[in-house]
């Protein structure tokens, strides 16, 4: 995908799973245990997964677009699927406030995407391993 993609993933990666989520419940230490606001730590943090969530689904459409040139339709349905039905997920989850529906329907839609990057995954491991024809 190339280096803006790469560095994007870092962003994500480092800053997503470095900052709490929200404050509340001692976290970080010295925060009381009923959280009413979200702190400086828990914006940086949906900051920079929006950033990663947005280059996944990008990825996805981007390897939706390779495949319908391809011909290979089940694999072109499956990336838009993956990037529509995680979209709205994580759009879902941003506007409801942390409800259960949405964090139920977020949890999903992450096994849904990691799913489709296994399967994304072997199924150029499996190309890139194959000989070519000579």
């Amino acid at each position: 995908m190339g280096p803006p993609a790469a560095v994007g993933l870092w962003v994500e990666h480092g800053g997503s799973r470095g900052l709490p989520r929200r404050s509340g419940a001692g976290l970080p230490p010295g925060t009381a245990e009923e959280g009413t606001s979200t702190s400086w730590h828990g914006m940086l943090h949906f900051v920079s997964a929006g950033i990663g969530f947005i280059g996944l689904v990008a990825a996805c459409f981007v390897l939706a677009r390779r495949f319908a040139d391809a011909d290979r339709r089940g694999w072109a349905m499956s990336s838009r699927t993956t990037a529509v039905v995680f979209l709205a997920a994580f759009l879902a989850l941003a506007a409801s406030g942390g409800r259960v529906w949405a964090n139920l329907t977020f949890t999903a839609a992450i096994l849904l995407a990691w799913a489709w990057l296994s399967l994304i995954s072997i199924h150029f491991y499996g190309a890139a391993t194959r000989p070519s024809a000579a």
